[in-house]
């Protein structure tokens, strides 16, 4: 699972069944691995705490800008990010099992967001007129199919769970706010891609517009990090603690107040039991770490 904190520190991953998923140098109660540009920091989580175990050193290109998505043991990395400098477009794989770093070409248009879902990797690129186009590759890189959404819109990330992927976008829709992009929620089926639904997350009434991130699936029941809330009515970004959490079933939404200000990034521990907030660096420069206990 990933957990996007910042440009030096890549994402945050869950590590699954123990010894499978970090290198043999790893200690053998490893739960977590924070991914930096130049080394794999483990963690356990004890008591509500993360512990530091030890560390290892890797080697990977700093330009990566944000996008990169996991799959089991494999990390892909997308250079050519909306927001990178270089002009370079290019799928790189990380095995975290051994360390083993390969690179393959892709299409050349600035991606907006990754994500994965249980057997495929995604991205998602946008170009003005010709809305999103969310492609498809398998682990190795190799590109499987793509799609093309018709509504003009960013996409952040995309999510899959053992029946659907889930996408959230970023788009324009006057009803919300006529500057401010409103967050979506499309589900598709991975097989063929088709659409089967989209719900705007934002709400018409709400004096506020949401900041939305990442996303975290466990059960039925999707977690939605709210960086910050965009006043409507003076456009200023105002700070917020909050995770928007979407009933698959229901459809309903709901919200769970954090201790912490400014949540970036989310996953979960191997058990489903906690979620694993990243935060937005404090007053001190350090990056914060949030558990949020969903049985208590």
């Amino acid at each position: 699972m990933l957990l996007l904190i910042s440009a030096s520190l890549f994402l945050f991953l869950r590590k699954q069944n123990a010894q499978k998923q970090a290198f043999q140098e790893s200690k053998k109660d490893t739960d977590i691995t924070v991914i930096f540009t130049n080394k794999l920091v483990n963690y356990s989580l004890k008591n509500g705490k993360l512990d530091r175990l030890n560390e290892i050193g890797i080697k990977i290109p700093e330009d990566n800008n944000h996008d990169f998505s996991q799959f089991e043991n494999k990390v892909l990395f997308s250079t050519g990010h909306v927001t990178s400098n270089k002009n370079q477009f290019r799928l790189g794989i990380l095995d975290i099992s051994n360390g083993h770093y390969t690179e393959k070409k892709r299409d050349t248009l600035p991606t907006t967001g990754l994500g994965y879902d249980k057997e495929h990797f995604y991205t998602m690129t946008s170009k003005v007129g010709s809305g999103t186009e969310i492609q498809q590759f398998n682990t190795s890189g190799e590109k499987v199919k793509s799609t093309r959404l018709k509504e003009e819109g960013l996409g952040i990330k995309i999510l899959g769970n053992d029946d659907f992927t889930f996408m959230l976008s970023g788009v324009e829709n006057t009803k919300y706010h006529e500057s401010i992009d409103a967050k979506r929620l499309t589900i598709f089926d991975p097989e063929k891609l088709d659409i089967k639904a989209d719900h705007i997350l934002d709400s018409v009434d709400s004096d506020y517009m949401l900041g939305l991130t990442d996303m975290e699936i466990i059960s039925n029941k999707i977690y939605f990090p709210n960086t910050c809330e965009h006043n409507k009515k003076t456009l200023a970004d105002e700070v917020s603690s909050k995770l928007l959490v979407y009933n698959l079933d229901t459809k309903e939404q709901s919200e769970i107040l954090l201790e912490e200000n400014y949540p970036t990034g989310i996953t979960k521990d191997s058990k489903e039991k906690n979620l694993i907030i990243g935060h937005e660096p404090n007053q001190l420069g350090k990056y914060v770490f949030s558990i949020y206990n969903l049985e208590t």
